[in-house]
């Protein structure tokens, strides 16, 4: 008998631990606390696994805080807040990690910290366009080209190319005429074009170490310009969209277009495949995509009342108001041969033989009152410029009856004698129908064109009637921003009285004869649309930046400039001294004067990141190993991130708010302590509760929470389990429950955060503070 009470025990123990937290996860969704209400519905999935309420929930409270903690990193970035935007944007990650818009925000906080550091951003690697010899110099840096008295082109040109290690052949064609110039601080590539365009030439890379300068004329280009096809594999484009660009943009006429790949093979000159590049690259970019948050609340109200007398008729088919006599005579024979009336002429009827017909009253009082609510709030993602339809409602059967004539074949939809007819049914969507499509605009807003249609069964039968309510619109919001349509508001009123004739007209007493029937019905419709960008064409700064034509095949054809150079790292000046009227002879060396000018000493990674306040170490664990770093020296491992959530705390006095402490990019933690302050005159410590770290119990380290009061201070104490592995990634670490008391400004602080590792070297951490507001 004890273990059974025991047992009891246990199992009521166990559900009122379920109940609660059920109770404890539905309040923090309507709280809009999605950290927390992820954490919690995670649990109550991981302790149930086949709770479908509990997935769904928690499935949406994960979407909502990433998008949550998306915007808030938004927000940081463009304040130039970069360790808390990519704080935020590594939490995003850990609840979605292949959200592509904090995919990319990531690579943009990566290059701004890079520009912050003052480093040579990283050269994007240039695409092949041919199999042809593409020129390699031996070095990249720029120069001053000085002629301050005329010299022969032809040897301007054998210079130039000397010092970049080039060899340089002029065709025969080209005249010894003198030039004067002065170019400063140009590389190989600008000074080149600047030549070339100043005389009226253009070049042929012969292999990667020589070039033919030739007369740009019509004969010259056909016998010397080169043919190139290359094959473009679109991603996102198909190519009869890009045909048109192709052909008013690149001049480009001959085209193979694979449909199966989506691929386009494009056949031009070495100007034309350079531009081409530049406009599919440009193009050939991932539609937008949005998530729709939308809430539909949808009232009904109904009343009716029916009060008054009512006639009841005891013979069926017969109205209730009708009254008369009948005859029935006893002794009527139903063989008698006079049927056309009774006995002849009534023989023999006596008043037994009437009866006389009055129909029954009956009394109503019947009140009837109705409310019902239907709410829906589903989420849809959706492309850009694709159509998003929502259907909340039923299927009504409605009949159509064609008529066949017997013996042939086809439909008269008339009526016609020895007809057969035949009944079929279609079914009509009542409900609420919602139709969105959506465009994305490059300034983060959203413009969707909505088509709401509410429609209702007014009255049934074989051909029912049916009700509609319909608006069309197109809106354009911000990223985020809530819209709220309502008003849809029908208001139906039906009064009804029915009575003896004469009767129910005398005033007052006329309701003793009357039955008066009045019915209200109204429907009311709130529909809220909030849009959010979860996928963006990752446009970058070179998408938006105008480029001339002529100098993209120049680009093209040049190999290793991404590379670095491993020659000469000090700009020089190339000076040539000579008298027009001593001339020497071409096949002579000129003579060449180099001076080099003094650069400013390289910084170290070290050096840079002392300098500067915004660095990679000061941001979580995104993924930057693409960032330039000498071999020589590697930088330092990111520390661990400590934050609070909400970051901004704004609550009224005598409100309970959970606030969530986060750590990001833990590797390898095996134990510390964490110490918190806050402003005793204001917020009151309710609760510390221990993180799960989202982890299994069994990897989480543990977490030992205390807190004084008096002293404002909370501590966190971390220690590893016996027999697991340090703890390494990001998660909730602690959940503290204030509440306020007293209204003011100030601020939740990390005044220590000690993390270490398992070898006793420190880890090293870094916490963002958090604002408290607290209204009266």
């Amino acid at each position: 008998m004890r273990s059974l009470n025991t047992l009891l025990m246990i199992l009521l123990l166990v559900g009122c631990s379920a109940h609660r937290l059920n109770k404890d996860a539905q309040a923090a969704s309507d709280r809009q606390q999605w950290d927390q209400a992820a954490k919690l519905w995670q649990q109550i999935v991981d302790q149930r696994p086949h709770n479908t309420r509990a997935q769904i929930n928690a499935e949406r409270a994960r979407l909502q805080a990433s998008l949550s903690h998306l915007q808030q990193a938004n927000f940081y970035f463009q304040n130039s807040q970069l360790q808390e935007a990519a704080f935020e944007v590594q939490v995003t990650l850990g609840y979605d990690p292949h959200n592509q818009i904090a995919l990319d925000l990531a690579e943009r906080i990566r290059e701004k910290m890079d520009l912050a550091k003052n480093e040579k951003s990283r050269p994007e690697p240039e695409k092949s366009i041919s199999s042809f010899p593409a020129l390699e110099p031996s070095h990249w840096d720029p120069i001053d080209l000085i002629i301050p008295k005329p010299q022969d082109v032809r040897q301007i040109y054998t210079m130039l190319g000397r010092n970049y290690g080039i060899n340089v052949l002029v065709d025969s064609e080209i005249k010894s005429e003198k030039l004067a110039v002065e170019l400063r601080d140009m590389d190989f590539i600008k000074a080149l074009d600047t030549l070339l365009i100043l005389n009226r030439h253009f070049f042929k890379v012969v292999d990667s170490k020589t070039i033919i300068i030739l007369k740009d004329n019509k004969q010259n280009r056909d016998r010397y310009d080169n043919q190139i096809v290359k094959t473009y594999y679109l991603s996102n484009v198909t190519p009869k969209e890009l045909k048109e660009h192709l052909r008013t943009l690149g001049d480009l006429k001959e085209f193979g277009v694979n449909e199966e790949l989506n691929a386009i093979s494009i056949k031009g000159t070495p100007d034309q495949i350079a531009l081409a590049d530049r406009i599919i690259a440009a193009n050939d970019k991932s539609l937008p995509e949005v998530v729709i948050e939308v809430e539909l609340l949808e009232v009904n109200k109904s009343a009716m009342r029916e009060v008054g007398l009512l006639p009841v008729s005891t013979i069926p088919g017969q109205s209730p108001y009708a009254i008369g006599i009948t005859a029935d005579p006893a002794d009527r024979s139903d063989d008698d041969a006079d049927q056309g009336g009774l006995r002849g002429f009534f023989p023999k009827l006596n008043s037994n033989d009437i009866l006389t017909i009055l129909p029954a009253v009956a009394i109503n009082f019947l009140k009837e009152t109705g409310d019902s609510k239907q709410v829906a709030n589903p989420h849809i993602r959706v492309t850009a410029g694709n159509e998003a339809s929502i259907l909340i409602g039923q299927q009504v059967p409605t009949a159509t009856t064609a008529f066949t004539p017997i013996g042939t074949t086809g439909t008269n939809t008339s009526n016609q004698f020895g007809g057969q007819p035949l009944t079929t049914f279609n079914y009509q969507d009542v409900g609420i129908n919602l139709k969105i499509t959506p465009r994305v605009h490059h300034n983060d807003e959203v413009t969707l064109k909505m088509d709401l249609e509410v429609s209702s069964v007014l009255s049934s039968g074989l051909q029912p009637t049916f009700g509609k309510r319909k608006v069309s619109t197109t809106i354009r919001l911000k990223n985020g921003e809530t819209n709220v349509l309502a008003g849809l508001l029908s208001n139906d009123e039906r009064r009804s009285l029915s009575g003896i004739a004469g009767l129910s007209d005398i005033p007052i007493l006329g309701r003793l004869f009357s039955n008066d029937d009045k019915v209200i019905r109204q429907t009311d419709i709130v529909l809220t649309l909030k849009p959010v960008i979860v996928r963006g064409p990752n446009l970058t700064e070179s998408d938006f930046a105008p480029y001339e034509i002529g100098s993209l095949s120049l680009s093209s054809l040049f190999r290793g400039k991404e590379k670095g150079l491993e020659a000469k790292k000090a700009n020089k000046q190339l000076r040539v001294e000579g008298d027009s009227d001593n001339e020497t002879p071409e096949t002579e060396a000129q003579p060449v004067q180099i001076r080099e000018r003094p650069q400013p000493k390289p910084a170290t990674p070290r050096e840079r990141i002392a300098e500067t306040p915004t660095s990679d170490e000061d941001m979580p664990s995104l993924d930057y190993s693409e960032a330039e770093v000498p071999p020589e020296e590697t930088g330092p491992e990111n520390p661990a991130m400590l934050a609070f959530s909400p970051a901004l705390v704004n609550i009224r006095k005598d409100q309970i708010v959970d606030v969530q402490v986060f750590l990001a990019n833990a590797s390898g933690l095996q134990k510390g302590e964490i110490a918190i302050s806050f402003p005793t005159d204001l917020l009151a410590v309710e609760a510390v509760d221990p993180g799960d770290l989202g982890v299994s119990p069994q990897r989480r380290p543990l977490i030992t929470p205390a807190w004084n009061h008096d002293q404002g201070r909370i501590s966190l104490i971390i220690s590893g389990r016996a027999g697991t592995d340090p703890f390494s990634g990001s998660g909730i670490l602690a959940n503290l429950r204030f509440r306020a008391i007293q209204n003011g400004a100030s601020e939740l602080r990390f005044d220590q955060v000690r993390l270490i590792k398992l070898d006793g070297t420190e880890l090293g951490g870094q916490g963002l503070n958090a604002a408290v507001e607290i209204d009266p």
